[in-house]
């Protein structure tokens, strides 16, 4: 399964129909738009089910948005711009100086290496997924 494409994946899986997948293909090779963003826009999967796939897929932790809660602490060790052009949240801090930090891109290793030189944290990537973030920093403009 790490080596097979997300859409094979969803197919096989019965998550989605070969239709589906070729329509979310042409929009994916028009737009450049990531499969599983266009998947979740058309309402053929849920974010979770993208999530928990590319986890497996990418050997990476998946945090959901849809109900995250991070401290005002946390969320201010990141610029908003930054992280808005980076696709990136912090999502916690653990005491022996570890940031989670969600990534759209969680193989990004320039993102990792400027996250890191910012705050002397070391960077751990967890995956999230672009429209989750989109609706967070959504809720935390409403919430400003």
């Amino acid at each position: 399964e790490n080596s097979e494409p997300l859409g094979q994946i969803l197919l096989r899986k019965g998550v989605i129909t070969e239709t589906q997948l070729q329509e979310g293909l042409e929009r994916h090779f028009e737009t450049g738009e990531r499969l599983g963003e266009i998947l979740i826009s058309f309402g053929w999967v849920r974010p979770d089910e993208i999530g928990r796939i590319l986890s497996r897929k990418l050997g990476i932790p998946y945090t959901s948005l849809t109900q995250y809660r991070p401290a005002v602490a946390v969320l201010e060790i990141l610029d908003e711009r930054f992280m808005r052009s980076n696709l990136i949240i912090p999502l916690e801090v653990s005491g022996d100086k570890l940031l989670y930090l969600g990534m759209v891109d969680p193989h990004n290793q320039k993102v990792i290496r400027d996250v890191e030189e910012m705050t002397h944290l070391t960077v751990k990537p967890c995956l999230i997924l672009e429209e989750e973030l989109g609706d967070f920093f959504k809720r935390l403009t409403v919430a400003d």
